[in-house]
């Protein structure tokens, strides 16, 4: 991508963030027939395709493309260690006139995901995550104040997304995705389980205080990432939702007199919610919040962006400096 910007070129992406991925996948459906063959005319008329196969997806689709334009010699793949079909992709750019199994040029095969253009647009753009302020981050901003509703992790929002293992679930709500996720953090495959076959966020928050080999450190050093991941797949599968995120503005601060963590342990209508200095928690989701709802006007950035989260998280890596910048 940075190769690109002083290019003369036009970049297309197939994603398209109002796209219904609940249409019925039938040739005889006119929309669904349309979506395909606009992204497969796309391809045909580009001069480079790039692809990557990120290790927290399966990518069913973009392996069948990559056998389509495999004799192309316009292909740039990454496909970082762990993703599932490794070795398949490996084969096919390693195959004559493929292009994609050289060092340099067009066909490129990068060995891992570059975070240097996530890095530099988020210094641009300000989308980095933030550890819990002391003070607002611009004292002319209006707090914005929320407990329930449907910026809460136990509001449904149904979502189906992956987590790092790879396998495509089904998400009643943001709880039950943080839950799950804090389950096979640590390797506790019984408590994932019964998260899953739990639709009750009170019921799913209970057994996620029961994952057993839980260490706090750990879980403190990647929980806001995780449910920025969450939130991220909410948010984006969820229209209504979507629009009501970005509807709202200033310092999002979810004001839960019960919880310290997540919320700043303090009621919207207590004097002391309208100074930082005086909350007794730390507002990890208004922060969190505040990170998705920048990055939905830039949702191919969000989707790079999660799955790194998720990478770190599969392979116990520490955390790129993206996600650790400070509000001050």
């Amino acid at each position: 991508m940075e190769a690109l910007e002083s290019s003369d070129c036009v970049l297309l992406n197939p994603r398209r963030t109002r796209w219904n991925s609940r249409i019925e996948q039938r040739l005889s459906n006119p929309e669904f027939r349309g979506q395909v063959e606009w992204e497969l005319d796309g391809q045909e008329a580009a001069d480079f395709i790039l692809m990557c196969f990120a290790p927290v997806t399966r990518a069913p689709i973009t392996l069948l493309e990559l056998g389509l334009f495999a004799k192309s010699g316009k292909l740039l793949v990454c496909c970082p260690e762990g993703y599932w079909r490794r070795g398949n992709v490996e084969v096919i750019c390693a195959l004559p006139d493929t292009g994609s199994g050289q060092v340099s040029g067009p066909g490129r095969f990068c060995e891992e995901p570059d975070a240097s253009e996530v890095e530099r647009r988020s210094s641009q753009s300000g989308t980095g995550f933030a550890q819990p302020p002391t003070k607002p981050v611009n004292p002319s901003l209006a707090f914005s104040f929320f407990w329930q509703g449907p910026l809460s992790n136990w509001h449904k929002s149904r979502f189906v997304a992956p987590l790092w293992d790879g396998k495509m679930r089904q998400f009643h709500n943001g709880e039950q995705w943080m839950m799950a996720a804090k389950a096979l953090l640590f390797s506790d495959q019984d408590s994932l389980q019964a998260i899953m076959l739990s639709s009750n966020p009170k019921e799913q928050k209970a057994l996620g205080r029961k994952v057993k080999g839980f260490s706090k450190e750990t879980w403190d050093a990647h929980a806001r990432n995780i449910v920025y991941a969450g939130c991220s797949h909410k948010f984006e599968q969820n229209i209504p939702l979507r629009d009501y995120l970005l509807a709202t503005s200033g310092i999002l601060v979810e004001a839960s007199p019960h919880d310290s963590v997540w919320g700043i342990g303090l009621a919207s209508d207590d004097p002391r919610a309208q100074h930082p200095a005086l909350w007794k928690g730390t507002n990890w989701l208004g922060q969190v919040l505040m990170c998705v709802r920048k990055d939905l006007t830039a949702p191919e950035f969000m989707a790079e962006k999660r799955n790194l989260v998720l990478h770190a998280a599969r392979h116990s890596l520490p955390l790129p400096e993206i996600f650790q910048q400070v509000h001050s």
